[in-house]
């Protein structure tokens, strides 16, 4: 008698090697995802950070005076979005306008200027350079040039103190005939204080004369 045996499983791909293949195909699809994945988030962040990119322009700190001569202090950085309308404002406005602090310090205020106003070229010139042999010194003074009066020449003058024939029409005498003034005036415990360069023989007698009184006329020669 014969038997037949029949192998209902001749013909088939065994199992276990299909799910191993499917178990590959799944992983490479997995990482081919996420590489794409990486790929999407990285154009997303330059996206974003072309979005965030920002212009420096500088702005006064406080308010200050024209004639001021500026320092860190009175300066601040400020940054704007490119992509906002007041960037774009300031973007067509750069080389007329400050974008680092240093690069003005040191310049004179041309006009009166408020806390937060944006500082420009055309606001600050350079600090006024007094010839080499000229003296440097704060001058008590009872008055003093209206407006910006930085780099202007003035006459320094006293009523006491004077010689015998060395009054004018006024009763005062000079004491300088050519002082620069350097900065804006300032207050000092109740008295105006100038800063001017002078020559040397004129500022010795400066000193001489604030000894006795600390006011000094100042009266423009301009």
């Amino acid at each position: 008698m014969m038997t037949f045996f029949h192998d209902h499983g001749h013909g088939r791909i065994p199992p276990g090697p299909l799910s191993l293949r499917n178990r590959r195909r799944i992983r490479r699809a997995r990482d081919g995802f996420a590489v794409v994945a990486i790929a999407l988030a990285c154009i997303a962040m330059a996206f974003m950070q072309t979005n965030r990119q920002t212009i420096s322009i500088v702005v006064a700190a406080d308010s200050l005076r024209a004639g001021s001569v500026l320092s860190r202090k009175d300066l601040e950085s400020r940054s704007i979005p490119v992509g906002s309308a007041l960037g774009s404002a300031f973007e067509s406005a750069l080389g007329r306008v400050f974008s680092r602090v240093d690069d003005a310090v040191g310049l004179v205020l041309l006009v009166d200027t408020a806390q937060g106003d944006v500082v420009s070229h055309s606001m600050a010139s350079d600090a006024v350079q007094p010839p080499a042999h000229y003296a440097t010194m704060d001058v008590p003074v009872v008055a003093a040039p209206q407006g910006n009066s930085v780099g202007r020449h003035a006459i320094l003058a006293t009523d006491t103190g004077c010689g015998e024939g060395t009054t004018d029409d006024d009763g005062l005498c000079t004491v300088s005939s050519d002082a620069i003034i350097l900065d804006v005036p300032h207050e000092s415990e109740g008295t105006t204080i100038l800063s001017c360069a002078m020559p040397a023989a004129d500022a010795l007698r400066v000193t001489r004369m604030a000894r006795d009184t600390p006011l000094v006329a100042v009266s423009s020669s301009d």
